[in-house]
């Protein structure tokens, strides 16, 4: 079969298998394949899949005789086919090449191939990649576990790759502890993803280091929102019951009192969500009323009712949301006042 043939093959539906193979062996026909590949109906999917395709995609990623584009296309159709064992042990040295622009970019469609494919014992060895962005990648899908992961929080030079390193330490709630070094981390957006981590895979050792955050006057206000909801996870709600009070007494510091809603109601502490509703900040009173709703809590209508009163367009369609959720009657249908 020519290669126009073979193209002409693979623009009708449903894909045909034969003629998909048979054209990953042209460079004229294999960019558009393997795009076509990476973008299967579902039932072409499984039937891919059955084929073995996968492995087939996996090798000319893995050919150095194959163009840079055409590798880079055919590791993202293989982490969509997927394959098993076979494919995975064909991405692995994708991970761990050398430091050339044209492998670095194949390193990171790999790791990121892998992850997708929730491979991420096939990662540990691309933790030692010199390229940031394949070290994240790794670290975010949890390879290594905390041997590999708490060094990478505590040392690496890249802010990213430690945010990434934190995130991955939730695949291994039994071993957070190292959290706490990120608690202190010198960028914002390291103690945030620590504190969202915490969260994540709560661990009792882990609560000193988020009191010190969440009371820290100092510390970047979304990592002090999120210590707060990791204490409320360790069933510490105190922090954020204060922040709460605080903030209906005076105002202001919105993003910290959104925290405080949270982490009370991640607790089940509807009551003092409730009383949330009497924020002047429209953001707490609509995350508060949201809550409710999401809590079933029924005894708030009365206080979302009167809420609903103060409100117009967006914030009075959401508030009829959490009402409605709630089983209360819309007050705008007439029906709901008809005594019939």
């Amino acid at each position: 079969m020519g290669t126009l043939m073979l193209i002409g093959a693979l623009l009708g539906a449903p894909l045909d298998l034969v003629a998909a193979a048979r054209a990953l062996e042209h460079p004229e026909a294999r960019p558009g394949t393997l795009r076509r590949l990476a973008d299967l109906t579902l039932f072409e999917l499984q039937a891919a899949r059955r084929a073995g395709l996968g492995y087939v995609v996996a090798k000319v990623a893995a050919d150095p005789a194959v163009g840079h584009v055409d590798r880079v296309l055919a590791v993202r159709a293989a982490a969509v086919l997927g394959g098993g064992p076979e494919v995975v042990e064909v991405l692995i040295p994708l991970t761990v090449a050398d430091e050339a622009p044209e492998a670095v970019v194949r390193a990171r469609e790999a790791a990121r191939a892998l992850s997708q494919l929730h491979e991420s014992g096939a990662l540990d060895g691309a933790l030692a990649h010199a390229d940031p962005e394949v070290r994240a990648l790794a670290a975010a899908a949890g390879a290594g576990g905390a041997a590999r992961l708490c060094p990478l929080l505590r040392g690496d030079p890249w802010p990213r790759v430690r945010v990434a390193a934190a995130r991955g330490l939730t695949f291994h709630p039994a071993e957070t502890g190292c959290l706490a070094d990120g608690l202190t981390d010198a960028a914002p957006q390291v103690r945030m993803a620590a504190a969202q981590a915490a969260a994540e895979a709560p661990v009792p050792a882990l609560r000193p280091a988020l009191r010190q955050v969440a009371g820290d006057v100092a510390a970047p206000v979304e990592a002090r929102a999120e210590a707060l909801v990791a204490l409320a996870a360790l069933g510490d709600t105190e922090p954020a019951g204060k922040v709460l009070d605080t903030h209906l007494a005076k105002g202001g510091i919105a993003p910290l009192a959104l925290g405080a809603v949270r982490a009370l109601a991640r607790a089940g502490e509807v009551g003092r969500v409730r009383a949330a509703l009497a924020s002047k900040a429209p953001r707490v009173q609509l995350l508060a009323a949201r809550a409710l709703a999401e809590a079933g809590d029924v005894a708030s209508v009365p206080a979302l009712e009167a809420l609903r009163a103060t409100l117009r367009g967006r914030a009075r369609d959401a508030v009829d949301d959490a009402l409605r959720r709630l089983g209360a009657a819309d007050p705008d249908d007439p029906a709901a006042n008809d005594p019939e």
